[in-house]
């Protein structure tokens, strides 16, 4: 299982991520064939999921 704090923000159009909760979305993996078939989708909200982040740590150093 992997939880992505925050991840309501993400646009996960495919259904990677499970939950309704207001701070956070999963992904559960079954085996290592479940991790490889979801790896692409998986990378993608990651990336997604770092860059708001970061957007947000800026907007915090800066007051914006």
């Amino acid at each position: 299982m992997l939880i992505f704090h925050d991840g309501a923000t993400l646009d996960d159009q495919d259904s990677l991520l499970e939950g309704d909760y207001p701070d956070r979305r999963m992904v559960y993996f079954h085996s290592l064939d479940d991790v490889a078939a979801k790896q692409p989708r998986l990378e993608a909200a990651i990336r997604e999921w770092v860059a708001i982040r970061d957007a947000q740590g800026a907007e915090a150093e800066t007051g914006h």
